[in-house]
């Protein structure tokens, strides 16, 4: 992310840069987000949306040298899978996100 100009904890910054804009009534709220076929309906959902945005995040891991992830674009495939079986039979996994809410006068 870095390597890209993107800030990775900008969850710390957010609220501060929403207000600097011009928005007003800004909040933050801890969401967690129950992930697995274990957790039903939602979960089954979660865990292919996550699972998808860390597919889409392959050809940088690899272009990136793996990252001390992934050595190969197969590598990369085999540990996602391993990561989305494991949400699946691992009850009580989760992510943790903060959600921002603002209203501009």
């Amino acid at each position: 992310m870095v390597t890209n100009g993107l800030n990775p904890e900008c969850s710390k910054t957010i609220g501060e840069m929403l207000t600097a804009t011009g928005f007003v009534d800004v909040h933050s709220e801890d969401i967690v987000v129950q992930i697995g076929k274990w957790a039903g309906r939602d979960g089954t959902v979660a865990r292919d949306d996550f699972g998808n945005a860390f597919k889409g995040l392959k050809d940088s891991v690899v272009r990136a040298g793996g990252m001390g992830y992934a050595a190969s674009p197969e590598e990369f495939d085999r540990k996602i899978s391993m990561m989305v079986e494991e949400w699946d039979q691992t009850e009580g996994s989760c992510a943790k996100l903060k959600a921002f809410y603002a209203r501009k006068p």
